[in-house]
């Protein structure tokens, strides 16, 4: 179960980082995302660059931890950071209900939310 859980989230995680390369690019328009709080050029690029670099090394961490390259030292940790990428996407989910832009609350509210659970069931799984 853990398995199939960690490539949705590999898919979805992989997903996200294009739909940020794709604001970083102007192709989808900034005033669209972050709650329609973005006030400039100079933010969108950080908190979409920011967004992009969290998305790509938890996919990483994803792909690593499923395909058992993680070194010893990290592997202890391995749950409690499923359990730290739930609360973010917890957390995430719930700011996409309260946005004030639709297709946040629409779409990415759900995702948010799949997130959260798959981090959950593998942080679960990774325990029996």
């Amino acid at each position: 179960m853990a398995h199939k859980a960690q490539n949705i989230l590999l898919i979805l995680l992989i997903t996200l980082s294009v739909f940020h390369l794709l604001i970083l690019l102007r192709i989808v328009p900034y005033q669209k995302v972050w709650g329609g709080k973005l006030k400039s050029e100079k933010q969108m690029y950080f908190f979409e660059g920011a967004s992009i670099v969290i998305s790509c090394l938890l996919a990483l961490f994803v792909f690593f931890e499923k395909e058992n390259l993680l070194p010893d030292i990290v592997k202890k940790s391995t749950n409690a950071v499923y359990w730290l990428m739930a609360v973010v996407f917890a957390a995430s989910a719930f700011g996409n209900i309260r946005s004030a832009v639709r297709v946040e609350k629409i779409l990415f509210a759900p995702v948010a939310a799949v997130l959260c659970f798959l981090c959950v069931l593998i942080a679960v799984s990774s325990r029996l």
